[in-house]
């Protein structure tokens, strides 16, 4: 599967560097609806927030459970989780400003683990057989050809208002 539902982390630049040279590889996510259903194995989509254009692709290699954010983060290096630069209260000062306190105890929260990052620049390429990527490269050869289409009856539009001018 090339990702799970749409299933889309983004992060900022300063972090998003830090899984692009491998030093960040869990993601801490309340365990709502949405990350119920990702499974060990599937492949999400980690996306710099100030670049939407650079996606990093990574497989999921472990889901762990947890209460709360504070239990997770002393689980992992805060170098795993976010970055070198901060520490973990730091880090856990920043969860308020995505989720509540009334969110966080309904749901617990989740480390997803992901497999070293693999920047995927054409993903046509680097998945050939995936269903998902079939069906993109058949919607773009689609408009290719609706483009084509297009192209060739606009240079027949503009052949014809001169042909009158070149017969005279």
């Amino acid at each position: 599967m090339l990702y799970n539902d749409g299933m889309e982390i983004h992060l900022e630049p300063e972090i998003f560097e830090q899984v692009k040279n491998g030093t960040k590889n869990v993601e801490a996510r309340v365990n709502d609806e949405k990350r119920r259903r990702l499974k060990v194995g599937e492949t999400i989509q980690i996306i710099n927030r100030a670049n939407e254009q650079d996606i990093i692709w990574a497989q999921v290699t472990n889901l762990c459970y947890f209460n709360d954010f504070t239990e997770l983060a002393n689980n992992y290096p805060i170098e795993r989780l976010y970055s070198p630069n901060y520490t973990v209260e730091e880090y856990l000062d920043l969860f308020p400003q995505f989720y509540t306190e009334d969110e966080i105890a309904k749901y617990g929260v989740v480390a997803i683990e992901f497999a070293p990052a693999t920047i995927v620049a054409n993903p046509l390429k680097a998945y050939p057989n995936d269903p998902d990527v079939i069906r993109v490269k058949k919607s773009l050869t689609f408009w290719n050809f609706v483009s084509i289409l297009l192209l060739a009856f606009i240079a027949i539009m503009v052949a014809a208002s001169f042909l009158p001018r070149l017969l005279k």
